[in-house]
């Protein structure tokens, strides 16, 4: 059964409290389960419904039935993304996973508190209060079976909120302004026509889930990256760790109005994984460009 939602909500208190400036790691682990991912998975589902969450969809990343992710907003977060500028979208979902390691599935998140600051920069203090309060939600909702830990992981460096404002890689490497500009459509209903029908069309690319941000042109798609250079070639040689980093994705795409944008693949992947080394990181230097090339098959 899940734990008590009372207990959870305190720890995450604590856990934000005493994170909120420094040392924000991008994920959170939640303890492990021993038993069958598609009965876990489908525990994990109802306990996130149950607490007022919309699950927007899931899936295996790289087609692996050891990794699930399902994807996940609130009103809360709606509204948050709704106060901020429309690359704000980006913020608009987070992401649970569970990942066989060994005998045990692993349940962890994004830690929205590290993702929001990274995406609304330096309006993060305008919706502060909102992702803290859907962050509390969505780890009472996460209460798992066993033993309930609640770490933080995915980087060694103490990073602040505002390192995160201003987040890159190293001297060189692009922002979270840096994006890519993959197409433009004369309207935001025609861009969401033009992504829709390539979608439907695509052999390499599927939509896993897609959120549009009240009262704007705003819609986020997280895409499933298929094909001999999508996920199964570059997900085996950057999520190495003994902690994965599975909540990672699906990677998304930003209809803001008529435009259609993606996050740079160099800071997209560095903020997902920020202690990647350059031998590492040197493996995957075709993986933005291959990712774009994907992503730009659906804005046409």
């Amino acid at each position: 059964m899940m734990k008590s939602a009372t207990l959870i909500i305190l720890s995450v208190g604590l856990t934000i409290a005493t994170a909120s400036d420094d040392d924000l790691m991008p994920y959170y682990n939640y303890g492990e389960y021993v038993g069958e991912m598609a009965a876990f998975a489908n525990e994990v589902t109802a306990g996130l419904e149950a607490a007022g969450m919309q699950v927007l969809g899931s899936y295996s990343p790289a087609g692996d039935a050891g990794k699930m992710v399902i994807v996940v907003t609130h009103e809360t977060l709606l509204q948050a993304a709704a106060k901020g500028q429309m690359s704000a979208g980006f913020a608009a979902a987070m992401r649970v996973a569970i990942t066989l390691q060994g005998e045990q599935l692993v349940l962890t998140s994004q830690n929205p508190v590290y993702w929001a600051n990274a995406y609304f920069q330096e309006d993060y203090p305008k919706v502060e209060q909102e992702i803290e309060a859907f962050t509390e939600r969505l780890v009472a909702a996460l209460a798992p079976v066993g033993n309930f830990a609640m770490l933080t992981y995915g980087s060694s460096q103490e990073l602040s909120a505002r390192d995160l404002h201003k987040y890159h890689y190293m001297f060189g490497m692009p922002y979270f302004e840096d994006w890519v500009e993959l197409g433009s459509h004369g309207s935001h209903a025609e861009a969401i026509e033009a992504v829709e029908r390539n979608l439907a069309a695509s052999q390499i690319a599927t939509k896993v889930f897609e959120v549009t941000i009240p009262g704007k042109e705003v819609t986020l798609y997280g895409i499933a990256l298929g094909g001999n250079t999508g996920e199964t070639k570059f997900v085996p040689i950057i999520d190495i760790a003994d902690q994965k980093h599975t909540a990672f994705l699906p990677y998304e795409l930003l209809v803001m109005g008529g435009d259609i944008v993606m996050l740079h693949g160099r800071y997209r992947i560095a903020l997902s994984f920020p202690d990647l080394t350059m031998g590492t990181f040197s493996k995957i230097m075709a993986t933005p460009g291959q990712i774009k090339d994907i992503m730009e098959t659906l804005a046409k």
